[in-house]
């Protein structure tokens, strides 16, 4: 990525100088003037504000990687605040596990009839759809980490209170970004975005609900205490005229050791304790179908909900599929699709597992043994089956002292990451040290 930007300033002779960023910029922090001069020396560039004079040092121009021009012709102008609220409304979608493949970016794609802005997750999609965009873009991902630095110069004063157009174009496989007097350069991501055309089911023929942004945001944030903090769940249902958002929790609570000696035998003794909770919060909504409920993730729900205004209306298309996705829709060309969790296949199995460990064999029928299958003419006599030995079930000392021991295993490897962690620390400290030998710094 590369960003260029043109400044107002008196020039007596023009150049060019490779500066360190970081220095520059630290420098230019503790500035108290206004202004600032830059004037090269055989030595380097020297900084002079106030008081204040610096020498720096300066590395080969020719060292600088080209920076690509933005083109003449074949871009596309689009409001600064738009522009804005799209990035702001999509961005928050893509995936965050990941920081590479198509899903780390933002689609954009235009039919030259209207403009197409998709970002998801897998798990959820944001697609905003800007019409009357003439322009032709083939399907391109832009990586959201452009887009988020494009997010912040856009909310410069300077270019939002103005209305300026953004002018944004696709060409050899990068995209430009011309706001003003900032010009962003990016490579695009490779790869093809998924066919997220075929996943919007049509919210014609699914009941819907309105809610405001504000109530169901408080709702969920209210839902939220009472969730798993390891994996976070809220249950969305829906009756006659109430909406409730709901979340329980069960956790173990480990008491203090009996001894802090990790060789004495009370070391991995202490005691346990059981806690649970739930928190709800009920909404009125003008519904009138059959009860029906959903496991949703807050985080993508409240990360959706923080690009609204309280106000904004939400329409909300319920499934009659339980794998089918929610539609969340607002009055303005977006939609938000969010995939139920489903809490029901997990349950089922655990349930399994712990029927394996229950199995008795005498409930197993053996065949007789006179018993034979016919196969090319001959009677083959079938085996009899081995009999699987029977599990001794864990008594609840054997259950206690594995878990003792598998926290103490887990304390000990915690004690070792935060012993490497302390020397990688320090290592990167000396390679730092060993950098900044490398450079000379000049204060008068």
């Amino acid at each position: 990525m590369t960003i260029r930007v043109r400044v107002d300033g008196l020039v007596d002779s023009g150049g060019t100088s490779l500066l360190p960023v970081k220095r520059l910029v630290t420098l230019l922090q503790l500035c108290k003037d206004e202004s600032a001069t830059l004037a090269s020396t055989a030595d380097g560039v020297v900084l002079q504000s106030g008081k204040n004079s610096t020498a720096l040092d300066t590395a080969d121009p020719k060292e600088f990687p080209d920076v690509a021009e933005f083109p003449k012709s074949e871009y596309l102008e689009i409001p600064a605040l738009l522009l804005h609220t799209i990035i702001k409304r999509t961005a928050f979608a893509v995936e965050k596990e990941y920081s590479y493949g198509v899903r780390a970016g933002v689609s954009f794609e235009s039919d030259g009839k209207h403009l197409d802005v998709v970002a998801t997750d897998g798990q959820s999609m944001a697609w905003q759809r800007i019409n009357g965009i003439e322009h032709r873009i083939a399907p391109s991902v832009v990586p959201s980490a452009t887009l988020s630095i494009l997010e912040k110069v856009l909310k410069d004063k300077s270019i939002v209170d103005k209305h300026d157009d953004v002018k944004m174009a696709f060409k050899n496989n990068g995209v430009f970004f011309q706001c003003g007097d900032v010009t962003i350069f990016s490579r695009l991501v490779e790869g093809r975005f998924p066919a997220w055309k075929t996943i919007v089911p049509d919210k014609r023929t699914m009941p819907m609900v309105k809610v405001a942004c504000g109530e169901l945001q408080y709702a969920i944030r209210i839902a939220i205490i009472g969730a798993d903090k390891a994996r976070p769940r809220v249950l969305l249902s829906l009756d006659t005229g109430q909406l409730t958002v709901e979340s329980h929790f069960t956790e173990t609570i480990y008491g203090l050791r009996e001894s802090d000696d990790y060789r004495d035998e009370k070391y991995n003794a202490r005691e346990t304790f059981e806690s649970s909770g739930s928190a709800q919060h009920s909404v009125s909504v003008s519904y009138t179908g059959e009860p029906v409920s959903f496991c949703l993730d807050p985080k993508r729900l409240t990360a959706f909900l923080s690009a609204f205004k309280d106000d904004t209306v939400l329409s909300l298309y319920l499934p009659t599929d339980a794998d089918k996705p929610i539609l969340i829709v607002p009055e303005d060309g977006y939609t938000y699709l969010i995939k139920p969790q489903n809490e029901s296949a997990r349950v089922q199995s655990d349930a399994d597992d712990a029927d394996e460990d229950e199995v008795e064999v005498d409930d197993v029928e053996e065949p007789d043994a006179d018993t034979g299958v016919e196969v090319a003419g001959q009677d083959l006599p079938v085996e009899e089956p081995m009999k699987e030995p029977v599990k001794k079930p864990r008594s609840d000392s054997d259950s206690e002292t594995r878990i003792l021991q598998l926290l103490s295993e887990n304390e000990q490897l915690e004690a070792k990451a935060e012993h490497y962690k302390a020397l990688l620390e320090r290592a990167m400290r000396v390679i730092e040290k060993m950098k900044e030998k490398d450079r000379c710094v000049a204060f008068s």
